[in-house]
């Protein structure tokens, strides 16, 4: 018996500094030509050498508004920019209207439950809560 278990990620490289003598480091081989990037279906041997979050959420459907954004935070952060002028170009906008093309309210909502830790947050903060949930299903 192989007993094998698998962990799949697409872009959290500080997995790749794990080290154990029974893991094993694989990626897709990439092939990239002018900002275009293939996946070729093959498998190798280490971790992949860039990231390829975006191109991956591309290929995923996920609106060019959001892929834009992602895009230009990025550049921010490989510029060194500080976080604090990352976040005022960003545009305050309602939690649901960020993500409507992506999720439904019930997936949001459920998402917001699961976040919750119960036993952290005040009474009030928990009818608080509920309120928001139902004024965003109403």
């Amino acid at each position: 018996m192989i007993k094998c278990k698998t962990f799949f990620a697409t872009h959290y490289h500080e997995l790749t500094r794990l080290s154990h003598p029974a893991l094993q480091l694989l990626c897709l081989e990439v092939l990239e030509n002018e900002g275009d990037v293939v996946f070729l279906k093959k498998i190798k041997e280490g971790a992949a050498e860039n990231s390829y979050g975006l191109h991956v959420a591309k290929l995923a459907g996920i609106p060019q508004t959001i892929v834009s954004r992602a895009e230009e935070i990025i550049q921010t952060l490989q510029n060194k920019v500080s976080p604090t002028e990352i976040e005022t170009k960003t545009e305050p906008q309602p939690h649901s209207s960020v993500n409507a093309e992506l999720f439904s309210n019930e997936e949001l909502i459920i998402d917001d439950i699961m976040s919750v830790e119960p036993n952290e947050i005040t009474p009030l903060q928990a009818l608080q809560m509920i309120m928001k949930w139902k004024k965003q299903l109403s």
